[in-house]
């Protein structure tokens, strides 16, 4: 990424030491650091451990629990693929690290989960 030097911001994300050594060897110096303090507050609030996976691939969480649970029950009907549900569900994130393709096996998954 250094050499090729397109101009664009990238976000690395991983377990601090590691990332730091990588940049470190590769000559870089972040230029900011987020850390994840863990999930406060009732958790029994939050969606089911299934719908999370998918909403959380969003660094923004702009892909709300229902929507993701809404086109899981279309794919179980029927009325839409999981490959569908996966562009739907991408179209949503502003930052562009949404994982379509992550997203389309995890309802894939949702909907064999329920078939049994």
């Amino acid at each position: 990424m250094k050499e090729v030097d397109i101009g664009l911001s990238v976000v690395v994300s991983g377990l601090r030491d590691e990332v730091l050594e990588a940049c470190s060897s590769a000559g870089l110096k972040p230029h900011s650091v987020n850390l994840s303090l863990g999930v406060w507050g009732n958790k029994e609030l939050l969606a089911e451990e299934e719908v999370l996976e998918v909403t959380t691939m969003c660094g923004h969480h702009m892909v709300a629990p229902k929507i993701v649970i809404s086109l899981a029950e279309m794919v179980m009907r029927g009325s839409m693929t999981s490959e569908k549900a996966g562009i739907r569900l991408a179209k949503l994130c502003p930052c562009g690290i949404f994982n379509q393709e992550r997203a389309e096996e995890l309802i894939d998954s949702m909907t064999e989960k329920t078939d049994t």
